[in-house]
């Protein structure tokens, strides 16, 4: 099985990059609200008052927690050129319960973490493996996300 680095680029950067930018501009607005209410439409001035700020800064933070618990940004640190192979055997399958929606041969992915060798690697399927299964894998070196595995056997 061989992966798109464009796929997970998307997925693992971008996607939340650009819903952390969604949650910093309400932020920014906030806080210019806050600071201009005369910016601030009239029926709106009086009920939102401190409200507003709360809610911007609680829709920033829960930005922030969705997308440091669904990015992978060491991935911009890693180009595709740079894949390292290694074989081994699976010991450990976890599924990745916070991740943005990935989509492998237009079917809907389960990215998983896998344990080969003692070493955590992220994928975004796993297909038939599993544990114990003898693979060779190429990945790349700072984000750990696999780019192709085969089944060593």
């Amino acid at each position: 099985m061989s992966f798109d680095y464009n796929e997970y680029y998307q997925a693992l950067v971008s996607g939340p990059a650009s819903f952390l930018a969604f949650g910093f501009v309400i932020f920014v607005l906030g806080i210019i609200f806050q600071i201009k209410p005369q910016l601030m439409p009239r029926n709106i001035k009086e009920q939102f008052k401190y409200a507003g700020l709360l809610i911007s800064v609680l829709a920033f933070l829960i930005s922030l927690f969705i997308v440091t618990s669904t990015s992978h940004f060491t991935l911009i640190y890693d180009k595709e050129e740079q894949v390292v192979e290694t074989n081994g055997t699976i010991t450990k399958i976890d599924f990745d319960r916070y991740h943005m929606k990935m989509y492998y041969e237009n079917e809907l992915a389960n990215p998983m973490y896998i344990v080969i060798n003692d070493r955590t690697y992220y994928i975004m399927t796993i297909g038939d493996f599993e544990v114990g299964d003898d693979v060779t894998i190429e990945y790349l070196p700072k984000s750990m996300i696999i780019m192709k595995i085969e089944s060593s056997e």
